[in-house]
């Protein structure tokens, strides 16, 4: 019965459970006067008795209900068929209650003796010993006294080591030392060594939402691909209980499921996942949104959730929604996304490791996934790219997302990210500008981004620039800027697809460079024609070089913009006819001629 769910594995941090011994068992004070005169821990006439009082708390019925949810965002670290898997044990076991108790307990025997070792090896352990606990009522007229109080014991202590904040990771500890419990609590309260559970509860469940969470419910970056599991531990918590955890805890919640409403992907699965929503997290949305939703969070779940998950929300008239996109510098995660919609360009940056990890989707499908690597060599140096990157600067309004990071290069240097995502004009910018410590003769730079499964490049015969194709079907089309459009002047080609990768290509000599790569993301003008050229950037009558400064105009269909980086710095610089004072300029053109800023990065003492 259990074989295929502990199948699914992963490396957890060990827990050394401690050999059964004496437990200082004892009734709390305020428990009938016929449990007193009761040791059935010690005498097995008295645990016949005392077994025969649990199944009175809770029915099978009650039992299934309880552990209804307790699959929610399992596939998120063991995939569809651990979450599968875990669902049909959840459906047996209260069934099997009945009708065979001693195959549950010889189950219950095997989840909660497994050697060290074994059970932190196990993805499924967390999960088996929360169904253990629930079991438990029904069994002790099922096993002898001394088999049936070490199970109880091994629990609580178990429960007990996981009192202590901050163990890795996450989730496991919040869903043991949290949310078991609350329920171990519940089920025997009469027990003293139990009663100071329910008060670690409250303190390990309030201290993981206000310390696991940047003050607006959005987990750091390192937890976002756990975000489900998070969300699944606390949201069956808040349906346990009215008040489960600190009220400060309980602002932190509300603000998680507006969170959540970004975090789910309009095809109800989950950002940083394979595409397909399950179900069972379907259940955990709605269930969220029923006990902290507001109007704003049903009116923008009713347009980014799928239609026939929201066809019972009550419905919510607002003038207004929240701003899409969300910039933390604490959890170091990004969203930058055009419109609360389902198939609308929205990227995702996670910048807490040494290679930030993105994702972008386009027209509801999955284009990027992964970490975008950055290789910079000469022939007599390598760079290694930067350990750790920060936000320099995050703007959003009604143009775009515009996010800037920075890092350091080893031994020596610097590289500024730009990502800015057009809300209106439908197209994303990447681009880098790289500072070295030395000109260089020849430095080869190399930015590889990760195609989703599925995903292919398919290049221009003649030009440089190509399309990101799924299914055959044109969802993006990439412009190499800073290279030329025809591949004939080139000597590196500067897109390839390699490995299940886009490898961004430059050949560059100096110290300085600026490489930008636009993507136009707006499927109904991929047909059109496209066009770009580098323009020439002067300063006092005198040309500046490509250490110094750089300009682009670039056309997609009957659209047209200007790109502007001061390279060295900010000067009065002048481009098409315009005085630029600025350190990073992106300006679309007007149909009278004249530009206008989408995004204009100012030097810092302005």
């Amino acid at each position: 019965m259990h074989e295929a769910l502990l199948s699914h594995s992963r490396t957890l941090a060990p827990h050394a459970f401690q050999e059964p011994q004496e437990f200082p068992w004892a009734w709390r004070t305020e428990v009938p006067w016929e449990l007193k005169a009761l040791r059935p821990w010690k005498h097995p006439k008295d645990h016949a008795a005392w077994a025969g009082r649990l199944p009175r708390r809770a029915s099978s019925a009650s039992l299934a209900q309880r552990l209804q949810g307790l699959a929610w965002g399992v596939a998120c670290v063991g995939g569809d068929s651990a979450q599968q898997t875990l669902e049909q044990l959840v459906k047996q076991l209260p069934r099997q209650i009945r009708s065979a108790p001693e195959e549950v307990a010889a189950w219950v025997q095997d989840q909660l003796t497994l050697p060290v070792q074994t059970a932190s090896g196990h993805l499924a352990w967390p999960w088996t010993v929360v169904l253990a606990a629930e079991l438990l009522p029904f069994l002790a007229s099922h096993a002898e006294p001394s088999q049936w109080w070490g199970w109880l014991e091994r629990i609580v202590r178990l429960v007990q080591q996981f009192a202590s904040p901050g163990q890795e990771p996450p989730w496991q500890w919040q869903l043991l030392g949290g949310e078991l419990a609350w329920r171990v609590s519940q089920l025997w309260p009469e027990l003293k060594p139990i009663r100071d559970l329910a008060r670690q509860a409250h303190r390990v469940l309030s201290h993981g939402l206000v310390e696991l969470c940047d003050g607006q419910g959005m987990v750091h970056g390192r937890h976002l691909k756990e975000f489900p599991l998070l969300l699944a531990c606390w949201t069956r918590c808040r349906k346990l209980l009215t008040q489960p955890w600190s009220a400060k805890a309980q602002d932190q919640f509300d603000w998680l499921v507006r969170q959540m409403l970004r975090v789910v992907r309009g095809d109800g699965s989950w950002s940083w996942h394979p595409p397909g929503g399950r179900p069972a997290d379907r259940q955990m949305v709605l269930e969220a949104l029923a006990l902290a939703a507001d109007r704003y969070d049903r009116a923008m779940a009713r347009s980014v959730l799928p239609p026939n998950w929201t066809r019972r929300l009550p419905a919510a008239e607002v003038k207004w929604l929240p701003p899409i996109s969300y910039q933390s510098d604490w959890a170091q995660v990004a969203l930058l996304q055009t419109h609360w919609n389902r198939t609308g360009p929205r990227l995702w940056v996670n910048y807490c490791r040494p290679e930030p990890q993105v994702e972008l989707l386009c027209g509801g499908k999955l284009l990027w996934q992964g970490p975008l690597r950055l290789t910079l060599s000469s022939p007599s140096q390598q760079w290694q790219s930067p350990s750790s990157w920060e936000c320099v600067l995050w703007s959003s309004d009604e143009d775009g997302d515009y996010l800037e990071l920075a890092g350091d290069l080893e031994p020596e240097g610097r590289v500024y990210r730009h990502l800015f995502l057009a809300r209106e004009d439908g197209f994303l910018l990447l681009a880098d500008t790289v500072y070295l410590p030395q000109p260089q003769d020849r430095v080869h730079y190399r930015l590889q981004i990760p195609l989703a499964p599925g995903v292919c490049w398919s290049p221009e015969p003649e030009n440089t620039e190509g399309l990101l194709r799924v299914g055959g079907r044109a969802l993006a089309r990439a412009l190499p800027l800073a290279a030329p459009e025809w591949k004939r002047e080139c000597s590196v080609p500067p897109l390839q697809q390699h490995a299940g990768e886009l490898w961004i290509n430059l050949v560059h000599q100096g110290s300085r460079f600026f490489v930008p790569v636009l993507f136009d993301l707006r499927q109904q003008r991929l047909g059109q024609g496209c066009t770009w050229r580098r323009l020439t950037v002067a300063q006092q009558r005198r040309v500046l070089g490509p250490e110094e400064a750089v300009g682009f105009r670039i056309q997609l269909g009957r659209k047209q913009w200007v790109l502007f980086r001061g390279v060295d710095g900010v000067g009065n610089r002048t481009l098409l006819g315009a005085n630029l004072y600025c350190e990073f300029s992106l300006r679309r053109f007007r149909p009278d001629g004249m530009t206008e800023p989408l995004i204009e990065v100012l030097p810092e003492e302005s």
